[in-house]
């Protein structure tokens, strides 16, 4: 099965625990079509970026969530027609991901941005100090020990 992402917006009129019961009520759908949740993720309550229209209602707030699930391909227009179908979301997009959760460092040394060499920041500055000064100066020679 596929992985698939669900961008789900649900109404910003909604108390916590009707989000709650309708995000139940979106990974039911899901489940009894043959997917399987693979993770939700709460973005928040936020401001609509533009009015946005559904049942008969403008909405100008909502619930972000974010689901990840697989799915199998014949599953997913059921899932969409579902989503559609129900009264408290706003907007449902699904979109595929061919990149599979991992997690992080498991096939290396994790680096996380540092600099390998820790002398690479002084050679560059020695590098520039020396093109500077020899723009200057005519030939120039730096003759400087790093510690």
């Amino acid at each position: 099965m596929p992985p698939y992402e669900l961008a789900l917006i649900l109404r910003g009129t909604l108390a916590r625990p009707e989000v709650a019961q309708a995000l139940k009520k979106g990974c039911q759908n899901l489940l009894s079509n043959g997917s399987v949740v693979r993770k939700i993720e709460n973005l928040g309550q936020r401001e609509l970026p533009y009015y946005m229209r559904a049942h008969n209602t403008i909405h100008k707030e909502g619930h972000y969530f974010l689901l990840n699930f697989d799915s199998p391909v014949e599953s997913l227009k059921p899932i969409k027609q579902g989503f559609k179908e129900h009264r408290d979301v706003v907007r449902a997009g699904l979109e595929r991901t061919d990149q599979v959760l991992q997690k992080p460092c498991l096939d290396g040394p994790c680096q996380f941005g540092e600099i390998p060499d820790p002398l690479h920041e002084k050679r560059i500055y020695r590098q520039k100090v020396t093109k500077r000064l020899a723009k200057t100066y005519g030939k120039f020679s730096l003759n400087l020990k790093w510690k």
